[in-house]
């Protein structure tokens, strides 16, 4: 039954994920642009720095916090439905051609 809940939450993650952050999706594009100076929140986590750009893309930061998970007991990450909604999305992440694409140059 564990692994059952844990491919369905998975599945979850990566279509919620998919949905969210692909940037032919109609709600990627209606998510409304937040910056506060060189760092930009929504709908994608970007730090400017000099003429770079660096994009912590999905996938880096659920890793993040499924490590953190796995290491320490989170009260709600604890879920194994939470678990499998992390690895779902992680997976989503790495499907796009530009997953390694971390830092780039500003477009002038």
């Amino acid at each position: 039954m564990n692994i059952l809940l844990l491919i369905v939450s998975a599945v979850f993650g990566y279509s919620f994920s998919h949905f969210g952050s692909n940037p032919k999706s109609k709600i990627q594009n209606k998510l409304p642009t937040i910056a506060i100076r060189f760092i930009q929140v929504s709908p994608n986590l970007k730090i400017s720095v000099g003429n770079r750009i660096i994009h912590i893309h999905h996938w880096i930061y659920y890793t993040v916090i499924l490590i953190f998970t796995l290491t320490y007991n989170v009260s709600f990450f604890e879920s194994l439905f939470a678990k499998g909604y992390l690895t779902g999305a992680i997976i989503n992440g790495l499907t796009y051609p530009d997953w390694k694409t971390i830092v780039k140059k500003k477009v002038l």
